[in-house]
């Protein structure tokens, strides 16, 4: 499914952790694992200063992935160009991208307008976003269903994340709570959900019943219960809807739940499209 891994490296500690964390998943996936810099637009007089410290970011994240893992070492990349656009295409020719996510000190603003925020809304294929200091985050894979089929190919992704890490998957399906409406003391998961989550396992079963699955309803914000479900799991995914016409806004390209997430989830996040 996947040809390989290919992280983002700026020289940032966050990027660094999105780098082990990648290293880690290549390993469990067996796969191959790219780090790649790119050095944006500068004029000539300050390009090989740029090109240098791109190098080094490149070594020093090559170096901490070879200490934890010897025999995994990472090829290294270093493009020139806009680096949301770059990564956007090195990476959906890999079909795997993780990238690092800022500590909220840099605010509401400075995040949006991130090269992690841009990427994740636009590509094409998975995208993992790892805040800062949670590459060694350890729990279940919790995944948010709503019988959708960006939720479906969600599911297939997160079924195998935690067969590879060996850990149980938590279905969960948000009821969305409205201006002044009650809580439903019988909160159950829909049938269509049901259905369709039912229909993605039994396939996935069957190469492999080991999986502990549980699948639950919950009954608020479902960005906001998935992120409280996201401080005590090892992964949490999402479906986003496919890329519009050029006329759609980046939120709506996005979808709600998910473009929210990459800002607050506090463990590893991946977007997945269909």
């Amino acid at each position: 499914m996947f040809e390989g891994i290919l992280a983002g490296i700026d020289g940032s500690h966050c990027a660094l952790d999105a780098a082990l964390w990648a290293a880690a998943e290549a390993r469990t996936r067996r796969l191959r694992l790219q780090l790649l810099h790119v050095v944006p637009p500068v004029p000539d007089a300050e390009r090989a200063k740029a090109e240098d410290r791109g190098r080094d970011a490149l070594i020093d994240a090559a170096q901490a992935i070879e200490e934890a893992f010897p025999d995994s070492p990472p090829r290294t990349l270093l493009l020139h160009g806009d680096p949301g656009h770059v990564l956007l295409r090195e990476t959906e020719q890999v079909g795997f991208g993780v990238l690092g996510r800022h500590g909220d000190r840099l605010g509401a603003r400075a995040r949006t307008g991130s090269t992690a925020y841009e990427v994740a809304g636009r590509i094409r294929c998975p995208v993992v976003v790892v805040p800062e200091g949670t590459a060694h985050m350890r729990g279940p894979v919790v995944v948010g269903v709503d019988g959708s089929r960006e939720a479906a190919v969600a599911l297939r992704f997160a079924f195998d994340a935690a067969r590879e890490r060996h850990v149980p998957l938590r279905l969960i399906h948000v009821v969305r709570a409205r201006a002044g409406s009650v809580p439903d003391t019988d909160l159950r998961v829909p049938d269509h959900v049901r259905r369709l989550s039912s229909a993605v396992l039994t396939s996935r079963a069957l190469a492999d019943p080991r999986v502990d699955v549980a699948e639950e309803a919950l009954w608020g914000s479902p960005a906001q219960e998935l992120a409280a479900l996201g401080a005590h799991a090892g992964l949490l995914v999402v479906g986003s809807h496919g890329i519009g016409g050029v006329h759609l806004t980046l939120a709506r390209r996005f979808g709600s739940v998910s473009e929210q997430l990459v800002h607050t989830a506090p463990c590893p996040l991946a977007v997945v499209r269909r």
